[in-house]
């Protein structure tokens, strides 16, 4: 077991276990990269958002608030086993628990902004993103345009295709 004492303004404190698991990933810790890494850290609940059989599953992985759409789908595709550009996330309508706003993706765009606002809490946190696997890539998908067609057929009537 791992013990570090140190003292902020003259106050100990001993941080032991979770540091030397950080160590051992070969993570370079200071004192101040670990209480970020605690401060930062979430359980976001992935469900899928087209599940009418019930089959797809559900996981509930720890993230960094900071961490960025492509690292969320990374983690999630390591689970899901398809390429993180094939998976596209939908945020959660408050009341219900529904999906409610697909997202475009952003490299800059961070997961404390692609959850409900409002819905992430602070220490044992459990949040919720839908996910929805894709058959063509989301840079393709968000680059395609959407066509609306009006045809007037031989009776000279609106109908909308």
């Amino acid at each position: 077991m791992l013990i570090v004492r140190f003292a902020i303004n003259q106050v100990p404190f001993v941080l032991s276990d979770r540091l030397g698991e950080l160590k051992d990933q070969n993570a370079k810790v200071s004192i101040i990269q670990y209480y970020e890494y605690i401060f930062n850290r979430i359980i976001v609940e992935f469900k899928p958002k087209n599940d009418e059989g019930g089959t797809l599953p559900t996981y509930s992985i720890e993230l960094s608030r900071k961490s960025t759409y492509d690292q969320v789908a990374a983690k999630l595709a390591e689970k899901l086993g398809v390429d993180p550009l094939h998976i596209q996330f939908t945020t959660t309508s408050s009341p219900s628990g529904l999906p409610k706003n697909t997202l475009k993706r952003s490299a800059n765009l961070p997961l404390q902004e692609m959850l409900v606002p409002g819905h992430v809490h602070l220490g044992n946190q459990y949040n919720v993103l839908f996910y929805e696997k894709l058959d063509m890539s989301i840079v393709e998908l968000e680059s395609k345009r959407l066509v609306k067609v009006t045809w007037i057929g031989p009776t000279l009537k609106d109908e909308v295709l």
